[in-house]
């Protein structure tokens, strides 16, 4: 079954995790077997004998199988829980049934694990069912080790574990068992929480919670997904709370689902009435000696010369993160209550709550006003929605006032960047002050640095041939942090072959180029890492086509970040990465003219944010990737959509270059017939449709010749812009990359994408068609031919037409104009919105403009 205990004394201790610890295989070793003396087995830690007159004694059917469908390697008949407060008593009594060869295998060995500074271990049955045979298995001597499972983590909390190994255990077999952990953790000053399972992750015969409290004890139940109340009933001095429930399914859990989310039914019955009383019961614990304070302030101001409060907190802050070693003693009273601050000055380690104490404490030697402050490291702001108890938190940090702010800061941060009020601080979302006037949580929601931003650039020497590969990758705040101690805690050797390995999934050839570069700018607690490769077999034949040569290129390090399931059926909230904030480049330069399609994507949700563009100018190919995680987790009911954003967002990721060699030789701006042949058509028929306007097109004038009036006023800027705008065109068409060239447009036109192609070809040759219409429409203008009006005008919505026409079509794929910055954009359409409206509607123009053709 989970390891959940009924009782009050068997809730996780205050802890905290420590990232990128490494266990030695000593250290492994000693995590799983330290033989305790031999002795202690026979000691008053452990005893067998009948559970107390107390406890209700359960039953169970051996003959109960599993639903159809529910059956694993074993079957849970019996779940019976029972505590009684006033004896400090927590009574467990199992009985499951073996099914498979499996089940054989992991179920056919007990454990019973008790806290030897407060707690007496009984054990009252120990047999084997058996076809109406019962097989008793309880040793004459029991085997007791230490496990220290979270030695990994610098945490020792004392726990032993007395083991049993079953004999002839066999398919089909009835295992039952029973014991009775005795004593309350001191701690816990008369105050009890108590967790109430009513299902399980298996499949269930039978469960029975029971708890008796004082009669006269005030109690609060909390409900997690169920509204099964309990049977109460009294007698003299006891209250007696009741829970029972029959054939209870399984519970299937889902991956990637957040710490604060449960799908199991429960209650919770604390003696906590809120939050504020978890206060008062803490702040004792929290409360430094008078003695110790003042040798602790006599130690300070020895040791930390710094006159500024600020610069005196900084020094204390980085005195406790990186020479007070993160270690942890956590027996007994020590669970929770942190040791004296004077002591782990001396020792030089401690525990989260040792760490935040001391920090807390150094800082009021100088009159800073600080506390410790409870946290949930994975809960987040959640852990304000459960039961108020002393097990709500697993981390204790501190928070700092000074002038007018408040600071949090986490002790157990080694090599933290930063300078004071700066630091990171992770998301923890709320936190419980220990300073025995909070009665609720603070929120801890002020927006910190939190960013990565990798750019990689990689030069062509030549197509087909090697590629040199730079990575440079900036830090920012927490990530910063992460960095920082990834590089404290390994060598550089072992970095880089972590690194080089990381790529070489993409390029097995890989090699580096040059030492990796780390530079670390603690005080605005930035972290750049550069690396250099060498990839020479970067290009390679398509499957499909040999004589296309292609080369990839990835945001690997943001596909590592947001891989997703495709599995859309989901009842529970998806766990996200949180948080993230990541911004990816690719620069390319390529070593030739090139035809690359610009395209630009953003998605915006609640939890999360992506923004990608891809564009290209002077050979160099731009590919920037943002992705950033706004929430830590998606409802269920938007999982469907965060798959299908994703889908999109992992296939922008990848992108490939590709190279026909039967073009080899040739660039994208390089001549081509067709491109020559298809640029003197257009020319031919705008310059043909150009002399048949000037000598065809000549509609009546607004008014009579004999009204005409000279060019002037407004006119000649009128006159003038025309003229800069001609002469500019000019120029621009002949120093278009792509005048001559079909290779814009030849390739789509072969793959059938007539639409694209077509485009292309517009973009080749519209600068040039426009000429014989600027020449014609400078002569119209000179001889103030009726027909000046409306051609300057069809000129210039001719020339904003393209630009526009092409951000478009290709605003789906790239917000930012298809290739046309906004602002010559802007530019564009201004100059032709001032210049038509002008033509249009100016009466000096109607009467400037009023010569006709039949009258020359």
């Amino acid at each position: 079954m989970p390891g959940v205990y009924l009782c009050y004394s068997q809730f996780p201790n205050l802890r905290c995790d420590l990232p990128d610890m490494k266990t030695s295989f000593f250290g492994l070793f000693c995590l799983i077997f330290i033989p305790v003396a031999s002795s202690l087995a026979q000691s008053s830690n452990v005893m067998v004998r009948p559970p107390s007159s107390w406890v209700e004694p359960q039953s169970f059917d051996a003959a109960a199988v599993p639903p159809e469908g529910q059956g694993a390697g074993y079957y849970y008949l019996l779940v019976d829980q029972q505590d009684h407060a006033h004896l400090e008593e927590g009574y467990r009594h199992y009985a499951y049934k073996i099914l498979t060869s499996q089940g054989l295998q992991d179920m056919s060995d007990v454990s019973f694990s008790f806290d030897p500074t407060y707690e007496q271990l009984t054990i009252h049955t120990l047999r084997i069912h058996r076809n109406g045979q019962v097989l008793e298995q309880m040793p004459n001597t029991f085997r007791t080790i230490q496990r220290e499972q979270s030695m990994d983590r610098f945490i020792y909390d004392g726990t032993l574990t007395t083991v049993v190994n079953l004999n002839d255990v066999r398919v089909g077999d009835v295992i039952e068992y029973a014991y009775t952990r005795k004593g309350d953790n001191p701690v816990n000053h008369g105050h009890g929480v108590w967790y109430v399972s009513l299902t399980y992750s298996d499949p269930t015969e039978s469960i029975f919670q029971r708890i008796v409290i004082p009669e006269k004890l005030p109690v609060f139940l909390h409900y997690a997904n169920t509204d099964q109340k309990p049977t109460i009933t009294t007698q003299p001095d006891q209250r007696t709370y009741t829970w029972s429930a029959a054939k209870v399914p399984g519970v299937v859990t889902e991956d990637r689902t957040p710490t604060w989310y449960t799908a199991f039914s429960s209650v919770t019955m604390t003696t906590f009435a809120n939050w504020g009383e978890v206060v008062d019961w803490a702040k004792p614990l929290y409360t430094v000696k008078d003695a110790d304070r003042k040798k602790l302030a006599a130690i300070a101001s020895a040791q930390f010369r710094a006159t500024t409060p600020e610069a005196y907190a900084e020094e204390v802050i980085r005195f406790v993160q990186d020479e007070v070693r993160y270690l942890g003693f956590e027996t007994g009273l020590n669970s929770h209550m942190p040791h004296s601050p004077l002591e782990v000055y001396n020792q030089r380690f401690g525990d989260c709550k040792d760490k935040a104490l001391l920090l807390t404490t150094l800082l009021n030697a100088r009159g800073i006003e600080a506390y410790p402050m409870l946290v949930h490291t994975s809960e987040l702001g959640q852990v304000s929605a459960s039961a108020p108890s002393m097990y709500a938190f697993d981390h204790c940090v501190a928070q700092i006032k000074l002038k007018d702010s408040t600071f949090y800061i986490d002790a157990t941060i080694r090599g933290q960047g930063g300078t004071f009020g700066q630091h990171y601080f992770p998301k923890y979302g709320k936190g419980l002050v220990i300073d025995g006037q909070s009665r609720d949580f603070v929120p801890l929601d002020k927006p910190q640095p939190y960013a990565i931003a990798e750019t990689q650039t990689i030069d062509l020497d030549s197509i087909g041939g090697s590629a040199n590969f730079t990575i440079r990758t900036v830090y920012t705040g927490g990530e910063a942090d992460d960095a920082r101690s990834q590089f404290y805690s390994s060598s550089r050797d072992e970095i880089q072959k972590r690194y080089l390995k990381f790529y070489g999934d993409t390029y097995p050839d890989i090699e580096v180029r040059q030492a990796l570069g780390f530079t670390d700018q603690r005080d605005s607690n930035i972290v750049v890492i550069e690396e250099y490769y060498k990839i020479p077999k970067f290009w390679k034949p398509d499957e499909n086509n040999p004589t296309v040569l292609q080369c990839d290129v990835s945001a690997q390090s943001i596909d590592s970040r947001i891989s997703v399931s495709k599995f859309a059926q989901r009842t529970s909230p998806y766990r996200l990465t949180y948080p993230l904030n990541y911004t990816h480049t690719i620069v390319i330069n390529v070593p030739e003219d090139w035809s690359i399609e610009h395209k630009g994507e953003r998605i915006d949700r609640d939890q999360y944010a992506y923004q990608y563009s891809r564009r290209y100018a002077d050979r160099k190919v731009v590919i920037t990737t943002h992705y950033e995680t706004k929430a830590a987790s998606v409802p269920a009911d938007q999982y469907q959509q965060y798959i299908d954003d994703h889908k999109e967002i992992r296939d922008n990721l990848w992108y490939s270059l590709t190279y026909d060699t039967n073009y080899t030789g040739q660039s994208v701006s390089s001549p081509t017939a067709a491109g020559v042949a298809w640029l003197a058509m257009a020319v031919a028929i705008s310059l043909l449709l150009s002399v048949w306007i000037y000598r065809r097109y000549d509609p009546v004038p607004a008014y009579s010749s004999a009204w005409t009036r000279p060019i002037d006023g407004n006119l000649v800027y009128a006159r003038y812009a025309l003229f800069v705008t001609c002469i500019l065109l000019v120029v621009q068409v002949f120093t278009h990359p792509y005048l001559f060239s079909g290779l814009l447009w030849l390739p789509a036109l072969e793959d059938g994408q007539y639409g694209e192609a077509a485009l292309y070809a517009l973009y080749q040759v519209y600068g040039a068609i426009l000429i014989p219409v600027a020449g014609m429409s400078m002569i119209l203008f000179q001889r103030n031919r009726s027909s000046t009006p409306r051609v300057t005008s069809v000129f210039y919505a001719a020339l904003a037409g393209m630009p526009l026409l092409t951000a478009v079509i290709s605003f789906d794929q790239d917000p930012n104009g298809g290739g046309w910055s906004p602002g010559s954009l802007i530019f564009m359409l201004l100059l032709a919105g001032i210049w038509i409206g002008y033509f249009r509607q100016s009466t000096q123009v109607k009467r400037t403009f009023v010569n006709c053709l039949r009258e020359e």
